[in-house]
């Protein structure tokens, strides 16, 4: 367990910030790549083709971007550049697999929306509450 300890801080010697990072891209790639499939907003699940629907994944969407670019400079403040881009790409690679697992009425009901909000506001509610990030909207 030492030596895969001193690998991995020889990568990035921050493990705990490599950690909230993993969790905030996690739930940017699941959710990005689930409302994907919504749009067109006239394209997605008959069920949802009501304006409360349009309005679910409207506001996925814009909590989306608020993840997004929240996890971007999180990771800017806190991390290496290799580090960013390795530990990215690996969640995006692999992430399309855990979402075409997941069941249909997960991913194409109100409830599932529900749950993407709520994924979404749990990683913005700790997004806000690092310290990291804060730092780096002082920056700007």
């Amino acid at each position: 367990m030492d030596a895969v300890l001193s690998v991995a801080r020889a990568v990035e010697p921050d493990l705990g910030s490599l950690g909230w990072f993993v969790i905030l891209w996690l739930a940017c790639c699941i959710c990005g790549l689930i409302l994907s499939g919504m749009l067109p907003l006239g394209m997605r699940a008959t069920n949802l083709a009501t304006f409360g629907g349009a309005s679910l994944v409207i506001g996925n969407v814009i909590l989306l971007l608020l993840l997004f670019v929240g996890a971007a400079l999180f990771a800017v403040s806190a991390l290496r550049i290799s580090s960013i881009v390795l530990v990215a790409s690996w969640i995006f690679l692999f992430v399309p697999a855990v979402v075409d697992a997941l069941p249909e009425r997960w991913t194409d009901s109100y409830g599932g929306l529900m749950v993407l909000l709520g994924v979404q506001t749990v990683a913005l509610t700790m997004l806000y509450r690092s310290g990291h990030f804060a730092i780096a909207l002082s920056s700007i």
